[in-house]
């Protein structure tokens, strides 16, 4: 494994720890969240997705560790969630971020599709 893939490996690690409660930034220290404050954890989330993104573009060693960590779960579980918003920049921004992660975390592999249309 070359560098790049090691490193990759280790942040999908890290993905398990990342709920979906964390990339919508719904934390139980933000229920009664300000515009402020949203806008600050709507721009977090996004970035937690787009180095998502750039994990499952990955090795497939990333994509398994992923899997089987329910990142697939996690991001589709995002997805309905967003699909819910009403139209504006910050849903665009998350679906420009999700639907390709969908895409690389369900490539090559029928077991993690299948998971994924659940």
């Amino acid at each position: 494994m070359d560098a790049t893939g090691a490193v990759k490996e280790r942040a999908a690690r890290a993905f398990q720890r990342i709920t979906p409660g964390i990339i919508l930034g719904k934390t139980a220290f933000y229920k009664d969240q300000s515009t402020a404050r949203q806008a600050h954890s709507d721009r977090l989330g996004v970035v937690l997705l787009k180095a998502l993104k750039a994990v499952t573009m990955g090795s497939a060693t990333a994509l398994d560790t992923l899997a089987s960590c329910g990142a697939i779960e996690t991001v589709i579980h995002v997805l309905r969630v967003t699909r819910s918003w009403r139209e504006g920049p910050t849903r665009d921004e998350f679906e420009d971020q999700l639907v390709p992660t969908v895409y690389y975390l369900c490539r090559i592999d029928k077991m993690r599709l299948a998971r994924a249309a659940r």
